[in-house]
């Protein structure tokens, strides 16, 4: 967690230091650069996750999304180029390292209902990835992660919106 921290610091400092001296493209650089760590990270994270068998009994997954989208929580084959899987995943009960990816923790298994509200907070993470500009998303996180001193709860301000959805759909899916 430190070695990260420490890596965004500097590459902040070496960003910043590149657009002060007018390199072309600097906010590009800067963005690209400061997206490093996470894409880093997501990366290990999907390699764990194909060694993981992560594909199988994708059962419950498809009934939480069928319940989200009844729900009113999803649109009707919002995530339907993400693939969804099954990931051991450490300290995180769901993750989505890339607007591609979701990996749900199979202790989610048996327990529909919060399967779909983690499913939930995760599809706000893709939403937002597809919102941002190409770097954009990791940067963000990755300087909010760093501001908050590696929270990853509300005061996080890209994971509060995603609590915010998650709340939204709890009380949408109901008992």
């Amino acid at each position: 967690m430190r070695k990260f921290i420490l890596f965004i610091v500097i590459l902040a400092g070496l960003t910043h230091y590149l657009a002060e001296r007018g390199v072309a493209s600097a906010q590009a650089v800067r963005t690209q650069a400061c997206a490093l760590p996470f894409r880093s990270f997501a990366t290990a994270v999907r390699t764990q996750c194909s060694k993981a068998g992560a594909g199988d009994d994708i059962l419950e997954i498809r009934s939480a999304l069928g319940r989200l989208t009844r729900a009113g929580v999803l649109e009707p084959g919002e995530l339907d180029d993400v693939e969804i899987a099954w990931c051991p995943l450490d300290e995180a009960t769901g993750m989505a390292p890339d607007a591609g990816h979701i990996y749900l923790h199979p202790d989610l298994r048996g327990h529909p209902r919060q399967t779909a509200i983690t499913l939930a907070h995760e599809a706000f993470h893709i939403r937002q990835y597809r919102m941002a500009e190409p770097g954009e998303f990791e940067c963000a996180y990755s300087l909010a992660f760093v501001a908050c001193r590696g929270c990853q709860d509300r005061d996080h301000p890209m994971e509060r919106a995603a609590f915010e959805f998650e709340d939204r759909a709890r009380r949408m899916l109901g008992r």
